[in-house]
């Protein structure tokens, strides 16, 4: 038996607690929802937790008290299974309540292990979910820049993989060149706005952040045809994801075509 393990036995058996160390309901969250946001996009995931690990202390001191080894035998024996229900979660990658559908955040629950566990653990999910949840300006962003891709990747196949050198020196990338089409009659306009905002008590789905979502999601399976593109035309979830921006978007995507065109 070590040291360690000897005195704990020695000061149990005289009435006292003696934790060496504990990880927190708010801890485990944390590392829930950063898991899933980084299964979904490109992110700091030391900032996340950092931003989420803020805010789930701030609705649930024994976080804190936890994770500075400040509680005893009974109160972490208390947490265990809820502490293993989230992480089987995180193992899982079941993140409907953090990346899912609109409704599937809105109905997202903590694991009923968690339930009934002498702490807050529906408060800190909510801010687990809210602190790590995308902001509208990196959503902008995100569909810009898949528009953007998809439209360089159609110029190169016009020029058959191989855009010339000197059409790069007059015209410069097509990526960038689309992204400052787009930054005029969309991005800046969609940070501005908030146009995929989320509230902190989020009682009301924002549907054009849905349709957003949801259109990034379609381009993962079924990216936008060349065609299309050149029609200036966007179809279905990602025609409504734009709102009143949607033509003018198409007419940007159109016109960078034809400006690199053969």
């Amino acid at each position: 038996m070590t040291r360690i393990a000897l005195m704990a036995g020695l000061l149990s058996t005289m009435g006292c607690e003696f934790v060496t160390g504990s990880r927190s309901t708010c801890d485990a969250m944390c590392a829930w929802a950063v898991a899933c946001h980084a299964e979904e996009r490109s992110i700091d995931a030391s900032g996340l937790r950092s931003d989420c690990l803020a805010a789930a202390n701030a609705v649930d001191s024994t976080c804190e008290a936890a994770e500075n080894a400040a509680l005893g035998f009974d109160a972490v024996a208390d947490i265990g299974p809820c502490l293993d229900a989230i992480d089987d979660r995180t193992r899982d990658l079941e993140c409907g309540p953090f990346t899912g559908t609109e409704t599937e955040i809105q109905t997202g629950t903590p694991p009923a292990q968690c339930v009934g566990a002498g702490r807050d653990a529906g408060a800190v999910f909510e801010a687990a979910q809210f602190a790590t949840s995308e902001s509208s300006a990196s959503l902008c962003q995100r569909l810009q820049d898949q528009l953007c891709a998809e439209t360089a990747a159609c110029v190169a196949s016009l020029w058959r993989g191989k855009i010339p050198a000197d059409v790069i020196m007059a015209l410069g990338e097509p990526a960038l060149a689309c992204a400052a089409a787009l930054e005029s009659v969309f991005g800046a306009s969609c940070v501005a706005d908030d146009l995929y905002g989320v509230d902190e008590d989020a009682s009301e789905p924002n549907p054009a952040r849905e349709l957003a979502r949801a259109c990034l999601v379609v381009w993962q399976d079924t990216p936008p045809s060349c065609e299309a593109l050149q029609a200036g035309r966007l179809d279905g979830e990602c025609d409504a994801a734009f709102a009143g921006a949607a033509e003018g978007v198409g007419q940007a995507l159109a016109s960078t075509l034809d400006q690199f065109a053969p």
